[in-house]
This record gives structure tokens, sequence and C-alpha cells, in this order.
């Protein structure tokens, strides 16, 4: 079985319609109404809010910087899922 790997980053992968770090961030922030975020985390909704929440305060440019600085492990694991999520989505 062959395996790929996509390596992603730097906006370099927007031209093949992966989001830059910015839309990725916009997108964690505004998922309410996502289907396939409430399928996701049925029942874990106010984990989430809490997430796009914090996410949306902390000022940072992209995702995994501010995943890399909660302290929290269910807040880190929502942020890694929700990236996972959107790029598996586009």
């Amino acid at each position: 079985m062959s395996q790929n790997v996509l390596i992603l980053g730097a906006g370099a992968s927007s031209h093949y319609d992966f989001p830059v770090a910015s839309a990725l961030v916009d997108s964690a922030i505004q998922w309410r109404g996502s289907q396939a975020v409430v399928d996701m985390y049925q029942g874990n909704i106010a984990l989430i809010e809490e997430f796009a929440d914090q996410l949306q305060r902390s000022g940072c440019t992209s995702i995994d910087q501010y995943v890399s600085s909660i302290k929290r492990e269910p807040l880190r694991n929502i942020g890694k899922q929700l990236m996972a999520l959107f790029l598996a989505h586009q």
C-alpha cells in the first residue's frame, strides 16, 4: 500500500486550495454552524466554544501557535482535531 505525506505551511500550498494559517484560525473561531464540527464533537460543544473564544482573544495568527501555548490537554486536542478536520474538508 502506498502512503502519501503532505507538507503544508507558510502558504506554499495555498495554490492547491489548502487554507493559509489565518484562514484556519478564522474557521476555528467561526465554526458554529459547521455540521462536520458538530458531528465530530457531539455533546462536547462547550469545549469547542471555549477553544474558539480563547483562540479569538489570544491574538495568535495560527492554530498551531495557539495550541502550543495551551496547558489543558482537552483544549490542545480540540485544536489539533479542528486543524485536521478543516484540512481534510478542503
